[in-house]
């Protein structure tokens, strides 16, 4: 097997770049290529890296509209009214749900930023190529 050198500095800022932006890809001057976005975890699907802010986001302006949407119910309405708890109250779960997976993800990149760093400053070429070796392996094999 080959594996190519890589200038690995670049490479760390665009992902320092992408924890202070989540939506540094899709700034209209970006000038990499889909493929490259790709490696950063950005499609179109889910809008980068942080797709699951801009989920967060919707569900929340979903939850706004209907709370809004019960200020208006009639009181004496109570299968309405408890109809409309029900779906608040589940809204809700999703969203706080939403948050908690999206908050794990945000730990995850930091710790990967933090071993990339390490492996950058504290290692020489060699010692790079090999643990990178293993560590693809590992994945591989998971």
């Amino acid at each position: 097997m080959y594996f190519p050198l890589l200038d690995e500095k670049p490479l760390l800022q665009v992902a320092a770049l992408l924890r202070e932006n989540p939506s540094y890809l899709q700034n209209a001057e970006c000038p990499y290529s889909e493929g490259v976005k790709k490696l950063f975890g950005f499609t179109e699907a889910n809008a980068g890296p942080a797709g699951l802010s801009k989920l967060e986001e919707e569900a929340t302006q979903l939850f706004r509209e209907l709370k809004d949407f019960g200020a208006d119910l009639d009181i004496e309405d109570v299968s309405e009214r408890m109809a409309w708890f029900r779906t608040r109250t589940s809204l809700l779960e999703k969203i706080l749900g939403i948050h908690e997976r999206a908050q794990g993800l945000k730990q995850v990149s930091e710790f990967q930023e933090v071993v990339l760093q390490a492996i950058e400053e504290e290692l020489n070429a060699d010692q790079r190529t090999r643990v990178m070796t293993k560590l693809r392996s590992a994945l591989n094999a998971g």
